[in-house]
């Protein structure tokens, strides 16, 4: 609830980079000024049932990309391919309370799909402005490799494409954060933070 809190503040107060308040914005800065967008669209409605009703959408639209993507690479019947989509619970759960995972992860089977037609860029596009929602997104990000040699193209090819996206996406991703005023090394060092105090209280 610490991003509602942040984002009915910027609301009365106005928007400011970074926010007054929120939770973890180092690692999921636009999820903030996206909830905040939308309550000056749609004023009637509070910051927690945006948050609530973007992550819903959010969700149904990632099963049918999933769906898509997943008939796309094996031609399984999609009927089938929903079926084992809900027998794995996070795929549906994640839409059921607000967070910024979801956001992240239908920008980025979303942007497969578009790699899959050959929108290269359009797939850019969607690649760079996941991570705004959610750095640790970029952790599945290599299997864009994978789906270059799906296409049929070489080794070689696919290791030249792959690496041209990489560099342009942490290009971009990193003007977005430097433009959000957010620092998502200051959250890996949280992570790590975390990992060493879990490390010691094993250990005694």
């Amino acid at each position: 609830m610490h991003v509602i809190a942040g984002c009915n503040i910027m609301y009365n107060q106005g928007l400011t980079f970074p926010p007054v308040y929120s939770y973890l914005y180092e690692m999921q800065p636009l999820v903030t000024y996206t909830v905040v967008g939308f309550k000056y669209v749609f004023p009637f409605l509070t910051c927690e049932q945006i948050y609530c009703l973007l992550s819903a959408i959010c969700g149904a639209l990632f099963i049918v990309e999933s769906v898509n993507f997943v008939y796309r690479i094996t031609s399984f019947r999609k009927i089938f391919i929903l079926l084992s989509l809900f027998l794995i619970s996070e795929s549906f759960a994640i839409s059921m309370y607000p967070n910024s995972a979801i956001f992240a992860a239908v920008f980025f089977v979303c942007a497969l799909n578009r790699l899959l037609d050959g929108k290269f860029y359009v797939a850019m596009v969607l690649m760079v402005i996941a991570p705004l929602y959610r750095i640790d997104i970029l952790i599945v990000y290599p299997v864009v490799f994978f789906i270059f040699l799906f296409q049929r193209k070489s080794v070689k090819e696919s290791i030249t494409r792959s690496v041209f996206l990489a560099v342009l996406i942490l290009l971009f991703v990193t003007i977005g954060y430097w433009g959000l005023r957010a620092n998502p090394l200051t959250a890996l060092t949280g992570y790590n933070g975390m990992n060493e105090t879990h490390t010691v209280s094993l250990r005694k």
